[in-house]
């Protein structure tokens, strides 16, 4: 895979390692990098029930980390279902869509629906819902 790094680089020109460290400097350098992404794999799961998460309520992300959400809802018989996740950074009420779904559900053969997304420290989010049910709510907070 070739990687195109700056100004002084053509984009159609191939970058390898050692040009990569030399121009990102320590923290952009592949050895860097490496490192850091290492941490993805220390992280804090939390599962949640319909007793402890709620559809259309405004949760805040005060992990200080970033969180990655998913939820799964079961989808009641004969209902034509439209679930969305919403996040925003400064509102406490969020309303920008980031994942939606939806099905029709006439005949009962959508059983439940996942949405899956990640929320950055100190973002608001919330899931909502039309004829479902939270069957799974599960958080990873990324250290």
């Amino acid at each position: 895979m070739a990687y195109t790094a700056g100004a002084d680089v053509a984009a159609s020109e191939f970058v390898d390692e050692d040009d990569w460290n030399a121009y990102m400097g320590a923290t952009g350098s592949l050895e860097y990098l490496k490192t850091e992404a290492d941490k993805i794999s220390t992280c804090t799961q939390t599962r949640y029930t319909s007793a402890t998460k709620a559809l259309a309520t405004d949760y805040q992300n005060t992990s200080g980390k970033t969180r990655f959400v998913t939820v799964t809802l079961d989808v009641d018989a004969g209902a034509n279902p439209v679930c969305y996740a919403y996040l925003e950074a400064n509102d406490t009420t969020p309303d920008v869509a980031v994942a939606k779904r939806r099905g029709d559900n006439d005949s009962g053969d959508i059983e439940f629906i996942t949405l899956s997304f990640p929320v950055p420290a100190g973002y608001y989010y919330k899931v909502t819902g039309t004829g479902t049910t939270i069957r799974q709510w599960v958080e990873w907070d990324f250290h």
